[in-house]
């Protein structure tokens, strides 16, 4: 058990059940290392304010011992999980959704420290404590049966919103794309660097319009405390009113934080709003150590597809697979579009190049700043629009 896990409820409290593992003894187990405390023992849902002890016995398990027979009744408890002095939060034990990730591949699987790079992590964590200070005490963990380890890696992924791969040293990354990480200075140019044109795919059979969340599990209940819907009202309207989305629910299975639950439906509904766009790039062997997994690089394709018929230049993307084919000296790189990052943000465009109209114009258009004829005031439509103008109003 790792982290803060509790569940009061008039139905029946406790958020994890205790097994029975001496019926003499009336001793049940809560978990298999030591709690740093179990605030509340539940029998049937009700409180038991008396009665019980807990030991930390057998190399540092949890038990909860009672001193009468409970028969037949279902024990259920609150806790405070593991204690890890490097990563223990404000309250004296693991509970940042990062630091769980990393206690659960390090000290429950087991995984090598040297095959985990943890610089990588505090960059996610980082990135996740500017998102809501609230974020450093809701993660943990309560692993309750048998379940698959890759399973539960891709339940914490999903839940932190990051990705975990191998990086060319076989050491295990997590990583999560962001404003703060995306510049680069890797240029890839079509025709001189790749070995075949770049073949695009626009993914509109992949695209989601409408995401529904839950998050908050909790295992003695089987149920999730938190759960919502949202939509992306211009990705509707361009799927003609109809609704996309993924079969499975965005399942944020160990939080109790919104705010992480809101980021990850922001960003699936403008990552995949209009399309999950993806570039294939064939380049030489040679790029090996230029480009790995999940470096952002920009692409340069005077071929590229653009109203102006220019072409794509210094289009921001990130490598999300590569395939090695030794034999024809070769890597194949699926790389992803990151202008729904930069979309969100204030970048000053061309407006020479730029289409006239904010209504009528691409996504990609839309990752640069409008701005209106600085003369008239208003669009190429006669619509009224913002002058950029510095801290003294003074027109730029």
């Amino acid at each position: 058990m790792i982290g803060k896990i509790e569940y009061i409820s008039a139905e029946g409290s406790g958020a994890v059940e205790a097994l029975l593992v001496d019926k003499t003894a009336f001793k049940y187990l809560a978990s298999r290392g030591s709690l740093k405390a179990i605030p509340q023992v539940f029998n049937d849902g009700g409180l038991v304010s008396s009665g019980y002890s807990i030991l930390y016995e057998d190399g540092g398990r949890t038990y909860i011992k009672f001193d009468k027979d409970q028969e037949e009744a279902k024990i259920t408890f609150n806790c405070e999980g593991y204690i890890y002095e490097a990563w223990n939060s404000v309250n004296g034990y693991v509970q940042h959704p990062v630091y769980v990730f990393l206690f659960y591949l390090s000290l429950l699987l087991g995984i090598p420290v040297n095959y985990i790079d943890f610089a990588s992590a505090e960059k996610v964590k980082k990135i996740l404590d500017d998102l809501d200070p609230g974020v450093s005490t809701s993660g943990y963990l309560a692993l309750t049966e048998e379940q698959d380890a890759m399973e539960v890696t891709r339940e914490l992924c999903q839940t932190v919103g990051g990705s975990l791969f191998p990086d060319r040293y076989g050491r295990l990354k997590l990583d999560m794309k962001d404003i703060s990480n995306i510049t680069t200075s890797k240029f890839i140019f079509t025709g001189i660097d790749t070995v075949d044109p770049p073949e695009q795919d626009w993914g509109l059979k992949s695209a989601v319009n409408r995401v529904k969340a839950s998050w908050h599990y909790i295992p003695a209940a089987s149920r999730y405390l938190g759960s919502k819907e949202k939509e992306r009202k211009e990705a509707v309207d361009a799927l003609s009113g109809n609704y996309q989305e993924d079969i499975q629910t965005l399942d944020m299975k160990w939080t109790t934080s919104e705010a992480l639950v809101d980021k990850q439906i922001f960003n699936t509904l403008y990552k995949r709003g209009k399309g999950y766009k993806r570039i294939k790039i064939r380049l030489p062997m040679s790029f090996i150590e230029y480009l790995d997994i999940y470096d952002s690089f920009r692409l340069q394709d005077p071929y590229g597809v653009s109203l102006d018929g220019s072409g794509d230049y210094g289009r921001y993307l990130y490598v999300e697979k590569i395939n090695y084919d030794w034999l024809g000296n070769a890597m194949d790189l699926d790389a992803l579009d990151l202008t729904y990052i930069l979309r969100r943000y204030l970048v000053l465009g061309d407006e020479e190049k730029l289409p006239s109209n904010w209504s009528n114009t691409t996504e990609e258009s839309k990752a640069f700043a409008y701005l209106c004829n600085e003369s008239t005031g208003k669009f190429a439509d006669g619509e009224e629009g913002k002058i950029l103008v510095d801290e003294n109003k003074i027109a730029m």
